[in-house]
């Protein structure tokens, strides 16, 4: 499930071990039994998830960038 959130923590015995603020959090289920090529298929499939019409702009921002291009970065 891929949820928009305002905040978000990840908790193991009672440590936070990751947060985030406004975002797009992922929520998905692994076991014990799944074999490291279903778990990179899975990591595959949600990375090349296109989410929005124009994968450059955030629209939890405002419609601010969510990177600039790489020639512009330096």
């Amino acid at each position: 499930m891929i949820q928009g959130v305002t905040s978000a923590h990840v908790t193991v015995c009672r440590e936070i071990m990751g947060q985030m603020s406004k975002a797009l959090a992922l929520l998905m289920g692994i076991t014990a039994i799944d074999t490291e090529a279903e778990l990179d298929w899975m990591a595959y499939k949600y990375l090349e998830l296109q989410l929005f019409s124009n994968p450059l702009v955030d629209p939890l921002a405002n419609g601010k960038a969510l990177f600039k291009p790489f020639n512009e970065r330096f």
